[in-house]
């Protein structure tokens, strides 16, 4: 019991000394965008896992939310190193049958014609629908906002084609 009473301050003292650093542990991306990006999401108190940089040099970050109408959902996004652009993907919006190919094709054209600057894709390999956004960035501090909006663009309109296409959701 003594050597407890001995430690326990000490054990305090590392929880705490751990507890204080966990914000300067946060994700740091090798891309100054990437980076600018972090900051924004670490502001927002947003949900998002840093991948790292990928075969093809892109700076893979998975960012997760939650749409009303969707649920729980992803968004790829990769930073490319030249620093001027950031894709981002939402795979697998709905998987339909075979026998809804015609409908959800028609549906996802009216979608490409309401939103402008989202794409959304029907994918025949798996029959699935997903949605895309690429942006450009300008180097400085404004690039991860612009990233960040692009982020919020792509939830929002997952959620609302969900919304448009959950009837061929199986």
């Amino acid at each position: 019991m003594k050597s407890v009473k001995k430690w326990l301050p000490v054990l305090l003292v590392i929880v705490l000394v751990l507890a204080l650093s966990v914000p300067a542990m946060a994700a740091k991306g090798e891309y100054v965008t990437t980076r600018q990006f972090l900051k924004v999401m670490d502001k927002e108190k947003e949900d998002y896992e840093l991948v790292g940089v990928d075969d093809d040099d892109d700076e893979h970050v998975v960012a997760y939310f939650t749409g009303e109408a969707l649920g729980d959902a992803v968004v790829h996004i990769y930073f490319r190193p030249d620093l001027d652009e950031v894709n981002m993907r939402c795979w697998d919006i709905i998987t339909f049958d075979d026998d809804d190919y015609s409908d959800v094709l028609e549906a996802v054209n009216e979608l490409n014609n309401d939103y402008k600057f989202v794409k959304f894709t029907l994918d025949t390999s798996d029959n699935t629908v997903s949605a895309e956004m690429d942006s450009f960035l300008r180097q400085g501090a404004e690039s991860g906002e612009i990233a960040y909006d692009s982020l919020i663009a792509v939830e929002f309109l997952a959620n609302v084609a969900y919304e448009e296409l959950s009837v061929y959701d199986k």
